[in-house]
């Protein structure tokens, strides 16, 4: 089970569970999910697992030459669930639409996705303010 608390690496804010691996039974209807969505970031699907629509998925490129066989940008993939906290990470071939201008601190990257989960909410964060200001 992915359920990280060591200080700093996937510890829950005080109001959150800690993150845990994607149940077993709920598996196959995840990776459907996931793997229809083109969707970036932020899914529309509800969560297999919770029934809430708080899926998101970030893709982290490797290096320039980091390609496979078949030419595909290789990365690392995290998938997860801010409601219910459950997620999957996985190397894996970057899609050519993946595109997405969320910055993480690749030294903060972990297997679970706290560091990608504070960077998505600090953005939206600063994306509400923006918009709630009159002024900008």
């Amino acid at each position: 089970m992915n359920t990280e608390t060591s200080e700093g690496q996937g510890v829950a804010e005080p109001d959150e569970k800690p993150w845990q691996d994607v149940p077993v039974e709920y598996e196959p209807a995840w990776r459907a999910i996931f793997l229809a969505s083109r969707e970036g970031l932020n899914l529309s699907a509800p969560c297999p697992v919770c029934g809430v629509a708080a899926l998101h998925q970030w893709y982290s490129l490797g290096q320039p030459e980091d390609v496979n066989l078949s030419g595909n940008r290789l990365g690392g993939l995290w998938e997860w669930c801010r409601a219910c906290r459950s997620y999957a990470h996985y190397s894996a071939a970057v899609p050519e639409w993946w595109a997405n201008d969320l910055q993480v601190n690749p030294s903060r990257l972990a297997h679970h996705p706290t560091a990608i989960e504070q960077a998505r909410r600090e953005r939206e964060a600063t994306r509400e303010r923006t918009n709630a200001d009159p002024a900008v």
